[in-house]
């Protein structure tokens, strides 16, 4: 639980300073100060935590190549079953056994 509270509780801490400051001193450029560094060490984080899902998506790619190579297909892709013809009942397809037999004639 450290994590999200360093996470986002420095920043946080930084906004409530730069709060406190204003709020005592009246500094306008001060405040500002406070609050931009606050809002800064944010997007720092968020930047920071983006760079790792990137690299976690270089890896899954990776190993997909990785499965293609031993395999011959993706992992997702659906194998690839022959057709299955389903006619209706009393259908006799040409060429067929019974049509040879004189049932279509």
């Amino acid at each position: 639980m450290a994590k999200p509270a360093v996470r986002y509780g420095i920043p946080a801490a930084f906004v409530v300073v730069g709060f406190a400051v204003l709020i005592v001193t009246g500094d306008f450029v001060s405040w500002a100060g406070f609050v931009g560094a606050g809002i800064a060490v944010l997007l720092l984080n968020v930047l920071y935590r983006m760079s790792f899902e990137g690299e976690k998506d270089r890896d899954r790619e990776q190993e997909a190549r990785a499965y293609f190579d031993r395999h011959g297909r993706w992992p997702d892709q659906q194998e690839e079953r022959a057709r299955e013809w389903r006619l209706p009942e009393g259908v006799v397809p040409p060429g067929s056994e019974q049509s040879e037999n004189g049932r279509d004639r």
